[in-house]
């Protein structure tokens, strides 16, 4: 936390002091800077969305969505909010893709976000091939799979 400082206090982040003259900058501008300068950025830092969950509301209700996560009932504004919301994670609930090119989908949340892991719950249809799969969702298991990291991506 002291190096974050010590750029704050050079000028290379944006800053303001509260009245009691504590130092307070957005998380946003830490991420940049460290962008900027070579750095690897923390998840935490990385200002995306945690996660989006294609389901139906009363099921995400019952979930209890992690922090930052969103919830929505149609396939489609998945693939909307994709190259906005940068999300690590998008969690498909089968129920809410009938009617969906499955195949289609996935390729375009990779295209969106190549590096967003894409995970399937309940009964994976043939053309599900490449999702990684879940037989269900129980409370507290969408903030587990945040805590999982990819395969490709190994804790340090």
């Amino acid at each position: 936390m002291k190096t974050v400082h010590n750029w704050v206090a050079d000028g290379r982040i944006p800053h303001f002091r509260t009245p009691g003259r504590h130092l307070r900058f957005r998380a946003e501008d830490v991420a940049e800077f460290m962008r900027r300068s070579g750095f690897p950025v923390p998840d935490e830092l990385s200002c995306r969305c945690p996660l989006l969950l294609v389901a139906a509301d009363a099921q995400a209700a019952l979930l209890g969505l992690p922090r930052g996560a969103i919830s929505l009932e149609n396939p489609l504004d998945a693939l909307v909010m994709c190259p906005s919301h940068r999300p690590l994670m998008v969690v498909v609930v089968a129920q809410q893709m009938q009617g969906v090119d499955l195949k289609a989908f996935r390729a375009a949340i990779e295209r969106a976000c190549e590096d967003c892991r894409v995970v399937w719950v309940g009964e994976p249809p043939s053309d599900a091939q490449g999702y990684e799969t879940l037989e269900l969702l129980d409370p507290g298991s969408l903030a587990a799979l945040l805590r999982v990291r990819r395969r490709d991506r190994p804790i340090p």
